[in-house]
């Protein structure tokens, strides 16, 4: 079977932009007109950066900011870019983080999103029932 794995942020999406950076709809047509069977999509509600902040304390961890560290009052993107600049770093969508993913506690992530990845899930075999990713 020949699927495609599709994963990308909803924000931009979400904007009253007239014109979305893909038409989703004939990007999926198309990869049907090409062979695929089956098209799985991982849609991150907001960004995928919120997916990383599901686990605070990791990405405080990775960059070295104190327990007492007050966490800003931004949300998604803003709020991981406030993070890195006050760990004095930078933060670049779509830019790799080395150590970022090893920092994290992906179990709790994957509690926190199962409903989001529940379709990869079921592919590979899984037989999700939306409850495994709390199993400890």
């Amino acid at each position: 079977m020949n699927f495609i794995k599709l994963a990308y942020d909803l924000d931009v999406f979400k904007k009253n932009i007239q014109s979305p950076p893909i038409n989703r709809e004939k990007m999926k047509k198309d990869f049907y007109e090409a062979g695929a069977d089956k098209i799985i999509e991982i849609i991150a509600d907001d960004c995928i950066e919120c997916f990383f902040l599901k686990d605070i304390e990791g990405v405080k961890k990775f960059l070295k900011l104190g327990a007492k560290y007050k966490v800003p009052n931004k949300k998604g993107l803003d709020f991981i870019k406030q993070m890195f600049k006050d760990g004095n770093r930078i933060y670049y969508k779509g830019a790799k983080v080395e150590g970022l993913a090893k920092a994290l506690n992906i179990n709790l992530i994957l509690s926190q999103i199962c409903y989001q990845i529940s379709q990869l899930c079921d592919e590979f075999g899984y037989n999700c029932q939306r409850n495994k990713c709390n199993v400890k």
